[in-house]
């Protein structure tokens, strides 16, 4: 069953997408355009029932190569419970058990209702089976047993195990067609089938697969961005001795095994900026990315490629998936995913894959893509009957995806092929309630790991193919759980044996990706955003991004207004660009000045450096030759204080023409005649009187410069 709207939100003015088509019990509500499309999606299949579907026209998928599945298959002489993810032996129908764990549908009134028993009317032949039907009244013929199919009782045949029947007749089948079977490798030969494990795995003596442990004592655990804090789990959800890393507002989290180090993006509540930090979660030292790269604020998902060490960033306000080298020096932005907004994101560096979700808010769905790890290639492996992803992950041995959806897990190939329900409305072991609005997923073997934003938040597991098992809750106390990680070497999976990482031998300026065609792998570099590959593969400025703001030259727009950004994202104060030296990377910040003028918007020095126009007589020096300070209006006392007029030095007024000076060009022993000095004050030792009453140094007398008003100080000089 896939995701739907709770009965309390049935309201097709609240949720009109969703709310289209009422099931029968009232449950759930799904879109008008689920119903009667060969796929049940109400639990108690109203949306299929012939007597509605025969009055319309029954629809397909718009997508026929990307359709949804029900859910997987039962295995060969096993049959679905009815309005129930259980299969169950077909022999365990009507045998007085009930088998079925929630509706008990296996027993009821459709084992006797019909007399004669349907069962002596078919002919199930060639059939060996030592298990017993235990009937109400008679014994059934052999191998052939009454099941409810759409309320009706139905006779099927059924055979022995390594058998299916086929015209009646048990004849073999090929087990490795049917998910259970193996975990793993499966290969059908002779009438038989044999399980293989992955490399990194060991096969134990019933044939399944368990993950080792590299380095041997290192057992795998739970990592959870869990709002405030990073937790660090055993797989049973105690904490031991383990590690809680506090924080503020903890968004996502990823992990590199081989370094033993796990990252997440929190909010720095002393600079109110987000921040990633990394952990070593041996010694629990912590230590901030520092970058001004990657808008973290507005992403809300990250992932680790461990093979190349670069990093990928969901942004989900300028909808876009952002790769960076592993400390985030270099940035490009390698996917745009329009108005939609990117929902949820996992990669594959070991077959070359990036996986992600967009959702389209006006339509209400999500479409899943799959490209190449530099956002090249894009697929579209599933766009039908999907509503909100909210996460994946990825089983790497199997090359499956899971999907999470509202409250749907779907599993699909990588190609988006048989894509089916995993499980719908999980129900939780020892309680009555059923798992909603599920969050993000993870796994290691045969188990799901599962956290909930629906109340209680939990932690759950839940056995991938056993659908009898209910899920198994871990921890009811989670605050707000973002993201999910198994923390253990296999879900960071060795290439392919004989391959090794070509980009420790490639010198890449900037980035350095894997580009796997089918088994061939190489590497592939790339320049971050404002910058472009030359002849020779090196990285050099892109000078068609001056003044753009497209993905391709800068990754965000989230400089402040006193900075100005450099190629590729970095923000540097205004006043360093153009400035005659180089701050932005590879000296960005001067490759596009032109040395003969300044911009508008830039004031010229004297010596031409150009600085903003803003920093023009602000009180400080931002030219090299101070001159943006020289004339400018007075921030002095006019009545006891004098401006020095090539700088913002404010002086006494009584140092005004002391005969001394005191500002750093002299301005206050300049122009004295201008001072208005009443008649008669004058000092006679010192002091010349001009003819106009007005005094000046006695030392101005005759110096060649005209400092009285009426010129009389340079009169009868030899």
């Amino acid at each position: 069953m896939r995701s739907s709207v709770k009965k309390e939100q049935c309201d097709p003015a609240e949720n009109p997408v969703s709310c289209q088509f009422t099931c029968d019990d009232g449950s759930d509500c799904i879109p008008e355009s689920w119903v009667c499309d060969q796929t049940a999606d109400c639990v108690d299949g109203s949306d299929e029932k012939e007597s509605k579907c025969n009055k319309r026209t029954r629809r397909s998928t718009d997508n026929v190569l990307h359709n949804v599945q029900d859910l997987l298959p039962c295995q060969p002489n096993y049959m679905r419970c009815p309005q129930e993810e259980v299969c169950i032996p077909v022999y365990k129908f009507c045998d007085r058990y009930n088998d079925c764990p929630i509706h008990k549908g296996d027993e009821g009134s459709f084992c006797t209702q019909i007399k004669p028993n349907p069962c002596d009317k078919l002919n199930c032949s060639d059939c060996q089976i030592s298990q017993s039907s235990y009937e109400y009244d008679q014994p059934s013929t052999k191998c052939c047993q009454v099941v409810p199919k759409n309320g009706h009782p139905v006779p099927v045949c059924f055979c022995e195990d390594s058998k299916t029947v086929e015209n009646s007749t048990c004849v073999d089948f090929n087990e490795c067609d049917y998910p259970g079977y193996c975990d793993q490798g499966c290969q059908h030969k002779n009438e038989a089938y044999l399980c293989s494990c992955a490399t990194g795995y060991k096969q134990d003596e019933i044939g399944q697969c368990h993950a080792l442990n590299e380095p041997s004592g290192l057992v795998p655990t739970l990592l959870i961005a869990d709002f405030r804090s990073i937790k660090q789990l055993q797989m049973n959800g105690s904490r031991g001795r383990l590690p809680v890393f506090p924080g503020e507002n903890i968004v996502a989290v990823d992990f590199d095994h081989r370094k033993q180090e796990a990252c997440w993006l929190a909010l720095d509540i002393t600079t109110i900026n987000y921040q990633m930090r990394c952990a070593n979660l041996l010694t629990k030292v912590i230590t901030t990315m520092d970058t001004t790269e990657v808008p973290y604020g507005m992403v809300k998902q990250i992932a680790k490629d461990w093979i190349t060490g670069n990093w990928y960033f969901m942004d989900t306000v300028n909808e876009q998936i952002i790769l960076c080298n592993s400390v985030s020096r270099f940035c490009r932005s390698i996917i745009q995913t329009g108005s939609d907004k990117p929902a949820a994101m996992v990669i594959d560096p070991t077959q070359g894959f990036i996986f992600y979700a967009k959702y389209d808010d006006s339509l209400g769905s999500s479409t899943i893509i799959r490209t190449k790890l530099d956002g090249s290639n894009k697929t579209t492996i599933a766009d039908s009957k999907l509503v909100k992803v909210t996460s994946m992950t990825i089983d790497y041995a199997n090359k499956h995806v899971y999907v999470v959806e509202q409250d749907v897990i779907y599993r699909m190939n990588y190609d988006g092929m048989m894509r089916y329900k995993i499980f719908t409305n999980l129900r939780v072991r020892k309680f009555e309630d059923r798992i909603h609005d599920l969050s993000s997923i993870s796994l290691l073997e045969n188990y799901l790991y599962v956290t909930t934003l629906d109340e209680p938040k939990r932690l759950v597991k839940i056995h991938r193919y056993d659908y009898s098992v209910a899920a198994m809750e871990i921890r009811n106390d989670l605050e707000q759980p973002h993201q999910v990680h198994v923390y253990h070497r296999q879900r960071q999976p060795d290439l392919p044996r004989g391959i090794t990482n070509p980009c420790l031998t490639t010198a890449c300026d900037h980035l350095c990706v894997l580009d796997w065609n089918k088994d061939v792998v190489s590497a592939k570099c790339l320049c971050e955003a404002g910058y472009k590959m030359d002849d020779k593969e090196k990285c050099i400025y892109d000078k068609d991004c001056k003044g753009k703001t497209d993905p391709s030259c800068i990754v965000s727009e989230n400089c402040s207004e006193e900075q100005v950004r450099c190629p590729g994202g970095r923000c540097i104060p205004k006043s360093w660009w153009c400035d005659g030296q180089g701050d932005c990377d590879g000296d960005g910040d001067e490759a596009y000045c032109d040395n003969t003028m300044c911009s508008i918007t830039q004031y010229t020095c004297d010596d031409g450096q150009c600085i903003d126009l803003e920093y023009k007589c602000n009180g400080m020096n931002e030219c090299r030759d101070e001159s943006d300070e020289w004339g400018c209006p007075s921030f002095c006392d006019e009545d006891t204080e004098f401006q020095c007029f090539n700088d913002t030095k404010c002086l006494p007024i009584i140092f005004r023409c002391d005969g001394e000076a005191d500002c750093k060009h002299e301005d206050d022993e300049k122009n004295c005649r201008d001072l208005p000095i009443p008649v008669g004050s004058c000092n006679d030792e010192d002091e010349f009187r001009c003819s106009d009453g007005s005094c000046i140094p006695e030392k101005y007398k005759c110096d060649g410069d005209q400092d009285c008003i009426d010129e009389s100080d340079e009169l009868n000089c030899h």
